[in-house]
């Protein structure tokens, strides 16, 4: 068989020919420009749509009973460990009568507020969830046992876990 010569050019060593050299920048180029337009399109939307921040709310308050000093109770861990909870509670009510019954039963009232707190675990009274868990417990718990009204909002104004 005779052999063709004929054979493919062939480019000299380490050189890369000039139509790939500019579909690789080309291409680079593009990617680049993609990365930086999609980050500071993220960027704008965040910093135009910013987050609402938490508003106190401007309705009227009932009459307050703030049930003393602080309250410091032990509460467990899921991993078994011991921790302190220290709060202060205040309670609003739904009328003078209401305030008057709360402010009488105020040692009953406390009595059952660690009863509840103290049956808990750290991670679950830590969370927003589990406070406001404790707090419709507290006032459905409040509620059964006053006569007279009912207790409408509990407020937390220490809320310490060690």
């Amino acid at each position: 068989m005779p052999e063709d010569n004929k054979t493919m050019p062939t480019l000299p060593t380490g050189k890369i020919p000039n139509n790939n050299v500019l579909l690789i920048g080309l291409f680079s180029f593009m990617i680049t420009v993609i990365f930086f337009g999609t980050f500071i399109i993220v960027t704008l939307r965040q910093t135009n749509n910013p987050r609402p921040e938490p508003t106190v709310r401007n309705e009227e308050i009932g009459p307050l009973v703030t049930l003393g000093e602080e309250i410091v109770v032990n509460i467990k861990s899921e991993e078994g460990f011991e921790h302190y909870l220290k709060i202060k509670v205040t309670l609003e009510t739904d009328g003078e009568k209401t305030q008057a019954e709360v402010n009488k039963r105020v040692p009953q009232i406390r009595d059952l507020i660690i009863s509840i707190v103290s049956s808990k675990t750290k991670e679950k009274i830590s969370e927003k969830e589990g406070k406001d868990l404790v707090r419709s417990e507290i006032i459905n718990n409040i509620n059964q046992s006053l006569s007279k009204g009912k207790v409408r909002r509990v407020f937390f104004e220490d809320f310490v876990i060690q």
